[in-house]
């Protein structure tokens, strides 16, 4: 929380992937953060890719948004890659305001005008922001 006090920082994200059995301790976390937090300042996790979709129990949480991790999504890579083929989008207001993706990541669509955060697997360069940037254009206009 001091980190609220320093000069041109006006959110925080917290990156804690909760097993179901750790989700009651999240929820408390992120209720207490939120109300230590000024009113102004945002407040963000990442959020599994299953989350955004047909496990949002982060629907609720005090919170201005959860980013949906597309990328390194385990056993729920197939489900989430055709739910996008799909064109579906995230199924609540605080996951679709953004998402993840990794440099490497090979996805069939991604919505538009959302916050994108991107991740390398290696260190950046012109050339890797490029490729990402055109990557996300490609996917958000098929």
């Amino acid at each position: 929380v001091a980190l609220t006090k320093l000069k041109g920082v006006v959110g925080l994200q917290i990156d804690f992937d909760a097993r179901e059995s750790e989700r009651d301790f999240y929820r408390k976390l992120l209720v207490k953060l939120r109300n230590m937090l000024p009113n102004n300042y945002v407040l963000s996790i990442t959020a599994l890719a299953s989350w955004a979709i047909y496990d949002n129990w982060v629907a609720d949480l005090p919170i201005d948004e959860a980013v949906p991790m597309l990328f390194r999504m385990g056993a729920d890579k197939q489900p989430i890659l055709n739910y996008l083929a799909a064109k579906k989008d995230f199924t609540s207001q605080n996951t679709s305001t953004s998402f993840g993706i990794s440099t490497d990541s090979e996805l069939p669509w991604l919505p538009a005008e959302r916050r994108v955060y991107v991740f390398a697997e290696r260190s950046w360069s012109a050339e890797l922001l490029n490729d990402s940037l055109q990557k996300v254009e490609k996917w958000q206009t098929k």
